[in-house]
């Protein structure tokens, strides 16, 4: 080690011989033969002394991974292929071969076989606890196989835990737009959950899970959801729409204030569509409301139970009514049988 960190690999490799003539049988020494006889260039050299090292010992991981990390630079990829199944075969376990193993067959074209290697390796480095290794093997299932989202949520929990967040959020976000997409709503809710707890300020997706809360009669938990949303923006038409919904289900009472409050605030922003929308919903938890009633026919808002409502309203165009067709005579009924026989 002293003469390769001073440059002189031609000495280090005369001391590991002379070492080696002293323990012949020693593996640590012919993988340092094998190391310095790489870095000289000497791949021959190098592959020659790994298979002196295989020789005492078949499963030496390290031995096994050298060997294919050379045969691919002497002889090419399909032959080092050849070199990290057999490893394997031998020492199945061994993360860093399969990872190397599937990004030789990406490059050979057999993508099944990679995404194979590239997930037995992901699963040996996670198993082991070491998730930050795990990453690369992950993002290449993810490149190779876009719509395995799986595989993806994997790579954004694995990103998560290794204290990569941006990517986390990224991964989270496209998993939870693609199950959207599939209409798949419950898998949808969890990535959506989790993207939300590493993305706290990501207002949309927050409010698209309180509209999913409030669908399924769960307002507390849709409530909590909005809260970080109405603290920022309280005045936001969106937020405060989701939270009267919310109210609906646990105080109607407080839910009808909270659309007449909308309504005034769609009003003053002229979105007359949306004012009429939202005081239907007041009008709907309470029709003797008497605010909303006087609001109702002050902007001509058409709603059940509101005299006069109609009458500021956009006037509806009249029905065609047919004319009644004339009506034709009836027909005399027939003859009794008996008069028909005495004829």
């Amino acid at each position: 080690q002293a003469a390769l960190s001073r440059g002189d690999r031609v000495g280090a490799l005369a001391l590991v011989l002379e070492a080696e003539r002293a323990a012949p049988q020693d593996i640590g020494l012919k993988l340092q033969r094998a190391m310095v006889s790489r870095a000289l260039g000497d791949l021959t050299g190098s592959l020659t002394a790994l298979d002196e090292a295989l020789s005492l010992d078949p499963y030496d991981y390290v031995a096994l991974l050298s060997k294919g990390a050379v045969v691919e630079r002497l002889h090419g990829e399909r032959e080092a292929a050849a070199v990290y199944k057999n490893a394997l075969k031998l020492g199945p376990g061994m993360a860093q071969g399969h990872l190397r193993l599937g990004a030789i067959l990406q490059q050979l074209g057999q993508t099944e076989e990679a995404l194979q290697q590239f997930g037995l390796a992901a699963a040996t480095f996670q198993k082991a606890g070491r998730v930050a290794e795990a990453l690369p093997a992950l993002r290449q299932i993810v490149a190779l196989s876009p719509e395995r989202v799986i595989a993806r949520i994997q790579l954004a929990e694995s990103a998560s835990q290794a204290g990569e967040i941006g990517e986390a959020i990224r991964e989270f976000r496209r998993a939870s737009e693609f199950l959207k997409s599939q209409g798949r709503g419950d898998e949808y809710v969890r990535v959506a959950e989790r993207l939300l707890f590493h993305e706290p300020d990501n207002f949309p997706v927050a409010r698209e899970l309180a509209a999913v809360y409030i669908a399924r009669k769960n307002p507390r938990l849709a409530l909590a959801k909005l809260q970080p949303a109405a603290k920022v923006a309280p005045r936001d038409p969106k937020n405060i729409e989701l939270v009267a919904l919310a109210l609906e289900q646990l105080d109607p009472p407080k839910a009808r204030s909270i659309w007449k409050e909308l309504s005034q605030l769609q009003d003053t922003a002229g979105r007359a569509g949306e004012r009429d929308a939202a005081l239907r919903a007041a009008l709907a938890l309470d029709p003797s409301d008497e605010e909303a009633r006087t609001l109702a026919r002050q902007w001509g808002v058409r709603a059940a139970g509101v005299p006069g409502s109609s009458s500021i309203a956009v006037p509806m165009q009249p029905v065609p009514v047919e004319p009644p067709r004339p009506k034709r005579p009836t027909p005399p009924p027939p003859p009794p049988a008996a008069a028909l026989r005495s004829k």
